[in-house]
């Protein structure tokens, strides 16, 4: 549900940056908190940032606990294997960092690719298949 308020947000500004980046280039300000500290004072530019820091804690949390419920869902009676390579995946972004994690997700996306290229190939053949019978063509 958090999603969908981010969404109500997002939309609006998307189309509207031609509208306030001319705001931002006539300023020569380089970020929000910026702008704000030389629109108005520092205490905007200071609220600004405490509601920021508050949402993202508030944000963080919801995050986190939603992992942990996941977390517990998928490990629950999880065999030896399944928590041994959780555990080797854990240690691994520990140890390695940001730059671990970076290769981690370039390796997964480049799984994810082929596991999914066969549904993809099987699917544009069934979807040819399909349309061939539609238009009353013989098979080949």
């Amino acid at each position: 549900m958090t999603a969908h308020f981010y969404w109500v947000g997002a939309i609006p500004a998307m189309f509207s940056w031609p509208f306030h980046d001319a705001f931002y280039y006539g300023s020569k300000a380089r970020s929000v908190p910026e702008y704000l500290k030389m629109r108005f004072d520092e205490k905007t530019r200071g609220f600004n940032a405490f509601t920021f820091a508050v949402m993202t804690i508030f944000s963080s949390g919801i995050s986190m606990y939603v992992m942990g419920l996941l977390m517990h869902l998928v490990l629950a009676g999880a065999s030896a294997p399944r928590a041994a390579t959780a555990a080797i995946v854990l240690a691994y972004t520990y140890l390695g960092g940001l730059t671990s994690a970076i290769y981690n997700e370039v390796l997964q996306f480049f799984l994810i690719v082929a596991g999914f290229a066969p549904l993809a190939i099987l699917s544009c053949v069934k979807a040819a298949d399909g349309m061939a019978s539609f238009r009353g063509c013989p098979r080949t």
